[in-house]
């Protein structure tokens, strides 16, 4: 050991390469054998090497915390991050790197970089990174071509690139372009960090802030791509300052209906320990479409994805300076936001639809934990038809419905979206196709358009047939135009 790292110390040296060179000492260490010799390698290369850079790839805790405590780099896998990030933001805090780590795991509704995932996760990592102050990103296999495609348990582990042979070169493939992206994403956030720190985290923590939470519109993404771009520029952030009408504890009538990207604060003397944003379509109905803990700055940006014609903060706050509202005008209005509905179900009490208004509110779901899907369930290999339909209060002119599916699960989606219209609410035409996927540029939300057409009642009917891994089907919005 002492011969081996004196030499490689020299050789680095004399490469010129100090600044960049860092090592491993062992791949995710387990278990007391494991944390043990890990300890006992890495004392062995820092008595010789004493200023080596030394970070290792970790998953199993509480090792993986504990080895946190001593790297130069830590590196913990994405789903390790997600349960248990408190030693490695630590570790940051502290001045150390930190690396998110990417192999076969996490999967599913974690962002990573398979092939069966949208490429847009790879690129909402540089985001998580940003979110997170992480400042490097480890992935494993980047070119190992010894195992084909086919024989991979979770395809595209190995292959991030595919191999040129006839030029000896690297073929790029969308998930390295889309990783790039991610990159120069992070890249951007980090030069908006150095005047505005806690409005750059907050515009990153918008798309991602955990591996398990992030969005699932990339339409949401570019429009907080566009802010960070302009925040970063020195360019006015938002539409317009509210902060006179907030401040007394009233709403904003913002005129219209309004994509909702999410709110500007700035705040003085008085800052608020915690807040709760609040939107509505009609003035009368409001959800809680964030709630957040102030930052110490008195700047924050809170990322909402939502629609509606109202905002306002739930409390009165005498001390806020500064209330802007990020997002377009909406071209048009939906015609059922903020209405009620009626279900041919009763959903569970574990996943009900609390509000009655949960398909109409406005603001996208993230994840099940949030509570603003409802769910359908059913026995493994049971098929059921099920409906949600809309009384538009008198003749209204119809020609599209968008449903939004289920982000963060694909398998908790309908197998077909149907819609219907009625000029009784008894005798249905059918309209549009029957749709079995998604259909927009995220690959999560069904757009069923048609020929205009006049009436009174909208219905959205859906089959499912239940599997063993997926015993249920989450609903979220619903759109009429």
């Amino acid at each position: 050991m002492n011969q081996y790292v004196g030499a490689l110390r020299e050789h680095v040296k004399a490469k010129g390469w100090e600044k960049i060179w860092w090592m491993h000492v062992g791949d995710e260490p387990q278990g007391a054998s494991g944390r043990d010799g890990w300890n006992g390698i890495f004392d062995k290369v820092k008595a010789v090497w004493p200023d080596v850079k030394i970070g290792d790839a970790t998953f199993h805790d509480p090792v993986a915390s504990e080895v946190a405590k001593r790297e130069d780099i830590t590196i913990p896998n994405l789903l390790n991050y997600e349960w248990k990030p408190q030693a490695f933001d630590e570790a940051r805090a502290q001045g150390k790197d930190l690396w998110l780590y990417n192999c076969n795991i996490p999967t599913q509704g974690f962002l990573s970089r398979f092939v069966d995932q949208p490429e847009y996760y790879q690129r909402l990592i540089g985001w998580l990174a940003a979110a997170r102050n992480a400042n490097g990103h480890l992935h494993w296999a980047f070119n190992n071509w010894n195992i084909s495609m086919d024989d991979q348990d979770v395809k595209g582990d190995f292959w991030v690139v595919n191999p040129d042979r006839e030029r000896n070169l690297l073929e790029r493939t969308l998930r390295l372009e889309s990783m790039r992206d991610g990159i120069e994403d992070w890249e951007v956030v980090t030069i908006l960090k150095k005047t505005h720190p806690d409005l750059a985290t907050d515009l990153a923590k918008a798309l991602a802030s955990s591996p398990g939470t992030f969005t699932g519109d990339v339409t949401f993404l570019d429009r907080i791509r566009a802010l960070v771009l302009d925040a970063a520029a020195g360019k006015p952030l938002a539409v317009r300052d509210l902060a006179q009408t907030i401040k007394t504890g009233a709403a904003a009538d913002l005129g219209a209906q309004y994509q909702v990207d999410g709110v500007y604060l700035r705040w003085g003397a008085g800052q608020p320990a915690e807040y709760t944003i609040q939107t509505s379509y009609d003035g009368v109905s409001w959800v809680d479409a964030a709630r957040r803990t102030a930052a110490n700055g008195g700047e924050d940006f809170v990322g909402i994805n939502g629609k509606a014609r109202y905002v306002r903060l739930k409390s009165a706050a005498p001390e806020l300076l500064s209330f802007k509202v990020a997002g377009p005008r909406l071209t048009r209005q939906n015609l059922v936001g903020g209405k009620t509905y009626t279900k041919s179900w009763t959903p569970p009490a574990r996943f009900p639809d609390s509000t009655g208004l949960e398909s109409t509110d406005g603001v996208i779901a993230d994840n099940w934990g949030d509570g603003r899907d409802y769910a359908i369930q059913g026995a493994a290999g049971e098929k059921k038809a099920f409906d949600v339909s809309f009384d538009l209060g008198g003749s209204k002119t119809v020609r599209e419905v968008q449903v939004q599916g289920y982000v963060e699960y694909s398998g908790y989606r309908p197998d077909t979206v149907q819609v219907l219209t009625s000029d009784d609410g008894t005798n249905w035409t059918a309209r549009g196709a029957t749709l079995t996927r998604p259909n927009d540029a995220s690959g999560n939300r069904w757009e069923i358009e048609f020929a205009p057409v006049e009436a009174k009642h909208v219905k959205v009917a859906f089959t499912r047939t239940f599997i063993p891994s997926a015993d249920g089907v989450f609903l979220d919005d619903i759109e009429i135009y």
